[in-house]
């Protein structure tokens, strides 16, 4: 009868202990539930992005003292509107920095959307910049 009543006990505390647990962790986010915000804010991001004017981004860029190409994290930087064959002279010149939130492991559709958005902006601030600047990639 004593070993009844402490299994009892036993298995009420782990079901305790359970149920307690399962209502903490619903309080926080989850990888899952993370990753499923960052996809929706890929769409707004995107839309946000093609709104920007990359004339007075390089003007301000240029004001600033900041004279960095735009590329694309994927497997390898691209940055597109340079030729393969200036990449390191541009890189050594200037500099790169990846548009973020690129990436070749796409996690759906409005991510591919935001970097196909992220690459037409920055072939063309990169443009933009090299003429400025006298630069010309072939």
């Amino acid at each position: 009868m004593a070993r009844m009543g402490r299994f009892r006990l036993v298995l009420l505390s782990v079901l305790l202990v359970a149920g307690i647990g399962t209502r903490v962790a619903a309080q926080y986010p989850t990888a899952d539930t993370l990753t499923q915000f960052k996809i929706a804010a890929f769409r707004r991001a995107a839309d946000s992005l093609m709104a920007l004017d990359p004339a007075k981004a390089v003007a301000a860029a240029v004001r600033d003292g900041d004279r960095h190409l735009w590329g694309i994290q994927g497997y390898t930087l691209v940055v597109p509107g340079v030729h393969s064959d200036d990449y390191h002279k541009y890189k050594r010149r200037l500099g790169f920095r990846a548009m973020p939130n690129t990436s070749d492991g796409i996690l759906g559709p409005d991510h591919a959307y935001y970097i196909a958005a992220a690459a037409r902006y920055a072939r063309e601030y990169n443009r933009i910049l090299l003429c400025r600047l006298r630069l010309r990639s072939q």
